[in-house]
This record gives C-alpha cells, sequence and structure tokens, in this order.
C-alpha cells in the first residue's frame, strides 16, 4: 500500500501529457555503504535531497519513496514523502521502480531516481523528459566527460561506452579510455516496462553488478543523454563527507 503525506496523484503537471511518475528507489541493505538512505548529511538523511529535488521539479505528476525497509518508510513520511513498500526480493532499484509502476499503471513515464545522486539538477531531469515525448522512445539515461578526458579507476563509478548514434554500448565499472561518467537516472516509457520487467539477469549484470546490462543483453536500446557535467554521487562514506562539505559551502 502506499502511504504518506499526500495522496499518490500529486500536484500540477506542466507537462500533463507525459505523466511523469518518479519512484526514489532506497533499501538499508546497500554492499557499498549500508544505511546510506538515512545517513545524515546537512542535518537530513541522504534521502531527502532526492527526493526534494523532485519535489521542486515542475514535471512530476507523483513522487514515490520504495523501499523494503520501515525504517525509511517512517523517516520518509516523517518529511512529508508519499512511500510504498517494496518487495525485498526485487533485485535492483529500477525493479522497484517497476514495482510501483505496475500497481499504478495511469502513467505514461517512470523515472528512476537513485538517492545516491542527491546533486541531479532540473535540468538534467527536463533533458530526459524530452527523450520520453517522441514518437517511439526508449530507455534513457544520463552521462558526463570525466573532468580531466580519463575515466576514473574507482569501479563506485560506473562508465559507459556510447556510439556515435547516443545509444549506451556497454555499461562498466572499468576504467575504459573513451567512456563517460554513468549518472544513476533512469527514464522508462510506460510500455516498455512490463517487458524489461521480466527480463532475467544476465551472466555479465551479475557480475559488474550493472542492472543496465540486462537491458543491453536482451536488446533494448538505451539512450544516453550527455550532459556537461556530473553531479557529486554518494557512493561511500567519503563520499558523503564531500557531499556534505558541497553543501556547507553552497554548492549541494
Amino acid at each position: 500500500a502506499i502511504r504518506g503525506g499526500g495522496t499518490l496523484h500529486g500536484g500540477q503537471n506542466n507537462v500533463a501529457e507525459l505523466d511523469i511518475l518518479i519512484v526514489i528507489p532506497a533499501r538499508m541493505q546497500g554492499r557499498r555503504f549500508p544505511g546510506k538512505p538515512l545517513a545524515e548529511v546537512g542535518g537530513r538523511p541522504l534521502v531527502w535531497y532526492a527526493w526534494e529535488v523532485a519535489r521542486t521539479w515542475d514535471k512530476a505528476a507523483s513522487i514515490v519513496v520504495a523501499s523494503p525497509d520501515d525504517d525509511i518508510l517512517d523517516a520518509c513520511r516523517a518529511f512529508g514523502a508519499v512511500t510504498q513498500h517494496s518487495d525485498p526480493e526485487l533485485r535492483n532499484g529500477s525493479q522497484r521502480a517497476f514495482e510501483v509502476l505496475g500497481r499504478n499503471p495511469k502513467y505514461r513515464v517512470v523515472i528512476d531516481l537513485q538517492c545516491d545522486e542527491p546533486g541531479v539538477t532540473h535540468a538534467m531531469l527536463d533533458r530526459l523528459a524530452i527523450t520520453m515525448d517522441t514518437p517511439c522512445p526508449t530507455i534513457a539515461t544520463l552521462a558526463a566527460p570525466f573532468p580531466d578526458g580519463c575515466p576514473s579507476a574507482d569501479p563506485n563509478e560506473v562508465k559507459v561506452i556510447v556510439n556515435r548514434y547516443g545509444r549506451a554500448m556497454h555499461f562498466t565499472r572499468q576504467a575504459i579510455v573513451g567512456t563517460l561518467r554513468h549518472i544513476g537516472v533512469y527514464a522508462f516509457p510506460a510500455k516498455l516496462v512490463y517487458q524489461i520487467a521480466k527480463l532475467p539477469e544476465s551472466q555479465l549484470a551479475s557480475a559488474e553488478r550493472l542492472e543496465q546490462l540486462d537491458w543491453l543483453d536482451s536488446g533494448w536500446d538505451v539512450q544516453v543523454v550527455q550532459v556537461a557535467a556530473a553531479p557529486p554521487s554518494v557512493n561511500t562514506r567519503r563520499d558523503l563527507e564531500l557531499f556534505g562539505r558541497a553543501l556547507q559551502n553552497g554548492g549541494g
């Protein structure tokens, strides 16, 4: 059941024809940083920052935080978020987003906004929304060049190889020349979700722990929208400290 501050059917949407649902998936048992969604930074839990970006974006019809963990759901309802309990057996964030859409099938687009991307901007979400407003939309995500043109060796920073048509060829945690820094936000046309949600996990996706590889392995196109610079992501406690400093300096 959906619970929280207000109804699922959210506020005024300036592009009502897109009817966008934003889902913020979150869980406590992350491999890299257990308890990350509720880690405090700037006096608030980390998940609040993703919710606030979504809440203040004028193109979201509804916003839901989806989690299998009552601690996260309780904390999010306390600051006014709409929540939904998700199946603890779901293997990744996109599966949680698909579950919310499946229970609320009126929406034409679902955006999966990861809570470890607290610096995503409205302009970035606008770019994703534009890709959905086409005759034949496909999966879309964001990426940016590495600042010095050299991909990071940090496996927590996911990279993407893009072809000349702006489609993803491969996602990886390895530092490969020519890759872009992937940004963990995805847009899905609802009509594709019901097929994508049933995909089995591929061996490569399991080995790399990257759900995007399931989609590529099954032949789905993933459009990569390139932005000028990647916002700070929070994958580790060190990243959280850096994000906190950015907030103190007015950069969050």
